[in-house]
């Protein structure tokens, strides 16, 4: 999730330096059931990857998402592997947008990663989202304080107002 370095921001300083860091122990998967007939909402599975472990390959916790037909889809962090060295930053929560809703959900993956638990839902615009696109008939895409890149990052996803206005408890504050 981070690279070991008592100095450093989330992430790692380049693609190449996160191939060569430490093998992830545990990953994220959205499970998505919508539109499977079993009116149960989408989860968030936590899988063990570790090889030295008596639970490798198996989903160690579902974290079940409040609402149904959501269609989770892809995520991303509250920071960005631009933010490494940014000691003030934490990468602990998971960004889950939904296609089949309006919904965003943070996901807190820090206080205990292998059984993370809901942080926060945002409500963005009636539009459903869609992956980097987030369509929510806002403001031109603004640059990115860290990479210095127009348009949304992982550091700089934009709903509204509602992120703006609360990110310093999205990154990790």
């Amino acid at each position: 999730l981070t690279a070991p370095c008592g100095s450093c921001g989330p992430g790692y300083p380049s693609p190449l330096a996160a191939m060569n860091g430490p093998r992830e122990k545990i990953i994220y998967v959205p499970c998505i059931l919508t539109g499977t007939g079993t009116q149960q909402p989408d989860y968030l599975a936590t899988v063990d990857v570790d090889p030295n472990s008596p639970c490798y390959c198996q989903v160690i916790h579902r974290l079940p998402m409040p609402y149904l037909n959501d269609e989770l889809h892809h995520s991303g962090w509250n920071a960005c592997s631009s933010c490494f060295g940014d000691t003030a930053k934490k990468r602990n929560r998971l960004i889950l947008p939904s296609l089949g809703s309006s919904r965003l959900y943070v996901v807190d993956t820090g206080t205990e990663p292998r059984a993370p638990r809901l942080y926060k839902v945002y409500l963005t615009h009636p539009s459903p989202t869609h992956c980097h696109g987030l369509r929510m008939d806002t403001p031109p895409p603004h640059t990115c304080p860290h990479t210095q890149r127009r348009g949304v990052c992982g550091c700089g996803v934009r709903v509204k107002k509602a992120i703006d206005s609360d990110s310093r408890s999205l990154s990790g504050g």
